[in-house]
């Protein structure tokens, strides 16, 4: 990827701090307008981190085996995001190079000697309060959500379990690899969650597909996430501990970081509200929240909203009939 000039910077995002004339000679300072919880005790913990990975809208720093993740303004809200103020379509400053050092501390990260992101105004990020909801809300939302899908879920990734675990044979590879494991993780759900059984085989489901964040990794994590959202952190907590041990062998240390913030219950915010719009039963928004998911990576918000969903139809308590209103 090659990486603009600082020059490029437009100057509502580039506010001076030493004399001279032109944007590239002056110390640059980024402001953010929102840092999400997790990231934010990356920050508190200080010390130095590196530049993990470099995209067009975002960038990765490694403190430690911790994650931040700082974002262009209109990328969204999540647990590591760290989301920038101004304009949504600029190129990066050369100092954002992958491998390049990065201070941190309280009031931000610095690269290099010219290039600063304060987050000394901004806000703190963590999902909304789990709303209110009843099985017959759940119910109407999930008929929702299967009237707002058809003709959007992406061919790729695991998008096709929001209206079937059991996929054709023309179905993705990955969507036949994953299929018995999601019709275990179903089974369990719906069989004995009250149990000290354990999930069979949820590890298999760790690093399937492509990406950054593997289908199978994100269908995990927003499994997780629907559990903390139906207040069964019991379940969620059982689950995160079985595939834990398999993570570092399976699995890449950015789809590590969301897994493991997803076992703390927290997402991206598309992906809370969409899961919200669900079990509140929210017909009317439904669409507008599936745009948000589509705007998650490749097919990332799809596989996690399946997995998701896959909890809501599977946990018992939840009066639907799964099949004949998804499939």
């Amino acid at each position: 990827m090659a990486l603009a000039a600082q020059s490029d910077l437009s100057p509502a995002l580039c506010r001076r701090v030493s004399h001279g004339s032109g944007c590239g000679r002056h110390k640059q300072i980024l402001g953010a307008t929102t840092v999400g919880s997790i990231a934010a005790r990356v920050f508190h913990e200080g010390a130095e981190g590196r530049i993990a990975a470099v995209f067009k809208q975002s960038f990765y720093v490694d403190h430690a085996g911790s994650w931040i993740c700082v974002v262009r303004p209109g990328f969204g809200n999540g647990p590591i995001n760290v989301v920038l103020e101004g304009s949504a379509g600029l190129a990066w400053p050369r100092d954002i190079k992958l491998g390049n050092s990065v201070r941190l501390d309280n009031t931000g990260l610095r690269i290099g000697d010219r290039f600063r992101v304060s987050i000394e105004s901004a806000r703190r990020w963590r999902p909304p309060p789990v709303p209110q909801s009843c099985p017959a809300s759940r119910s109407q939302g999930l008929a929702a959500l299967a009237a707002a899908v058809r003709g959007r879920i992406p061919r790729q990734g695991l998008g096709v379990f929001l209206t079937s675990l059991q996929p054709t044979d023309k179905a993705p590879i990955e969507v036949i690899k994953a299929a018995p494991s999601v019709r275990a993780l179903c089974g369990w759900l719906s069989s004995s969650p009250s149990s000290a059984f354990a999930c069979p085989a949820p590890s298999t489901l760790l690093g399937l597909g492509p990406g950054l964040t593997p289908s199978g990794d994100d269908f995990l994590g927003g499994a997780l996430i629907a559990l903390f959202r139906i207040g069964r952190e019991d379940l969620a907590h059982r689950l995160y501990r079985q595939i834990q041990p398999d993570l570092a062998q399976r699995t890449g240390p950015v789809s590590r970081a969301f897994i493991a913030a997803a076992a703390c219950g927290e997402g991206l915010e598309s992906l809370h509200a969409a899961l919200d719009a669900v079990l509140m039963g929210e017909s009317e928004s439904m669409g507008q929240k599936l745009a948000g998911i589509d705007r998650i990576g490749h097919c990332s918000g799809w596989d996690a909203l399946a997995g998701a969903v896959t909890v809501l139809r599977c946990t018992p308590g939840f009066e639907s009939e799964p099949q004949a209103a998804l499939g």
